[in-house]
């Protein structure tokens, strides 16, 4: 298995609803380690705003922060929105600021 895709409303949350799934959520991140692409598929269209889809998908981007990846494995989850006129690829930059 090399690539899942998964659609968002009314499968992994209600319609029109955030995900909010911790332990869905530690699953998905399971696949990401073992290599497996994955696309989350939603109708929401909001556009290049991608705080909207932030927002909709926040319990799955703070698993994914606090699991300290390597932001190549997470370059392997995209959402694709608005019914596929819009694909992100997650791209993680730490905020950490601090020198060595």
């Amino acid at each position: 298995l090399e690539f899942v895709s998964f659609d968002g409303d009314c499968t992994l949350y209600s319609d029109g609803k955030n995900f909010n799934d911790a332990e869905l959520a530690q699953q998905i991140l399971r696949l990401l380690i073992r290599g497996i692409r994955i696309a989350l598929v939603t109708a929401a269209g909001y556009g290049y705003e991608s705080e909207k889809y932030e927002k909709r998908l926040g319990c799955l981007l703070r698993c994914f922060e606090s699991s300290n990846l390597d932001a190549k494995i997470l370059r392997n989850f995209y959402v694709l929105g608005g019914e596929a006129n819009y694909l992100f690829q997650c791209d993680y930059i730490s905020n950490d600021t601090s020198t060595e």
